[in-house]
């Protein structure tokens, strides 16, 4: 009987506390993401009166958009996706890469079109020019974007799945079998904000091992940009993971933080240009913006290696969170052309300006 009565306490508790959680992170652009790119929906709603026809008027990088809208990841509505040109003046939607737009774009016939600029790279890595008064919608990982596609996602854990996890949390020690301290995977080593140089003066206070062109240590290369699992297994032996942007540009937090260092389990050492306290999972990683000195960081880090409690402490939020399916565009596009923003007219003055003009830093201050 008191087993029962503690179970239900418990379990009270723990709905009480993901309703106030869920709803103080109301204006967090996580739960504005999973507004738009929920994949478990199975069911189709009733008033979608006609399927929207997106036409990918260019490649992406050269080849095929990568949507992941397929049966794999069911989506709450229809859209039929096409690279066939020849349906430019009927098409609902026209999606154009940065990277791969032409130099002179197509003649628009039909008013009512929903033109969208999609971009997943920073401004400093843009092609950008200045279109005005042509583009009606962005798709990327910028929070005030018209559909917001994010390198990764988190959300609040399950009833179920917070208690398992808090069972599981008594046990485990994050720190265990992790005997290398930091690991660091990149080949662009010119950059123009001085990520190089620090790494090279964090290595003369603590062990930094570098994987890729920038290093002497290699790991096959997965696709789609993904660690390849050659890659996972060599950086399960770390604890750290500097997750060191190429630029420090608004909003920009990819794949180095969400994937490389949090789906391996490892902290993130974050420089990047975006909120990260808006943005990121609250307390899951550090910020070398935090300390005075690169010798600072490099104590603090020498200290949590020493220290599996203090430690552990970066992977509380698993106690409230889990990472989401991320990459579900097509989803997210779909979602967005079926609901009431699609009936709003828009259109972009200058791309340049929203994209472009001061949106970025020019360099990490080090000392």
């Amino acid at each position: 009987m008191k087993r029962t009565i503690t179970k239900v306490i418990l379990l009270l508790y723990c709905l009480a506390m993901a309703f106030i959680l869920w709803n103080e992170l109301d204006d967090h652009p996580a739960k504005v993401a999973l507004k738009y790119l929920r994949t478990n929906e199975k069911t189709k709603l009733k008033d979608q009166k006609q399927e929207p026809v997106i036409l990918l008027y260019t490649d992406f990088f050269t080849g095929p958009w990568y949507l992941r809208w397929d049966k794999h990841y069911p989506c709450r509505f229809n859209c039929k996706f096409t690279y066939n040109k020849s349906v430019l003046d009927t098409a609902n939607a026209v999606g154009f890469h940065d990277a791969d737009l032409p130099l002179v774009l197509p003649k628009r016939t039909k008013s009512d079109q929903i033109w969208f600029y999609f971009n997943l790279e920073s401004p400093v890595n843009s092609k950008t020019g200045d279109y005005r008064n042509i583009f009606n919608w962005t798709m990327s990982y910028r929070t005030d974007s018209d559909v917001f596609t994010p390198y990764g996602i988190h959300e609040p854990l399950s009833c179920s799945e917070a208690l398992a996890f808090k069972n599981e949390a008594k046990h485990r020690n994050f720190a265990a079998k992790r005997t290398k301290m930091i690991a660091w995977i990149s080949s662009n080593c010119d950059d123009s904000i001085g990520r190089y140089d620090y790494v090279q003066k964090l290595t003369r206070y603590v062990n930094v091992d570098i994987y890729g062109q920038c290093g002497n240590l290699s790991c096959k290369r997965g696709s789609n940009s993904r660690l390849s699992n050659d890659c996972k297994k060599k950086i399960s032996k770390y604890k750290f993971y500097l997750a060191f942007e190429n630029s420090l540009c608004q909003d920009y937090i990819s794949e180095k933080y969400w994937e490389n260092a949090l789906e391996n389990e490892l902290i993130p050492v974050v420089m990047g240009g975006a909120d990260y306290d808006s943005i990121a999972i609250p307390d899951s990683f550090i910020n070398v913006e935090d300390f005075e000195t690169v010798k600072n960081l490099a104590d603090y880090l020498k200290y949590l290696d020493q220290n599996d409690t203090a430690y552990n402490e970066y992977f509380q939020w698993k106690n409230m969170f889990k990472l989401s399916t991320p990459y579900t565009y097509g989803c997210a596009l779909c979602t967005a052309l079926n609901s009431r923003k699609a009936k709003q007219p828009k259109v972009y003055s200058s791309l340049l300006d929203f994209w472009k003009v001061n949106k970025c830093r020019k360099n990490i201050k080090m000392k």
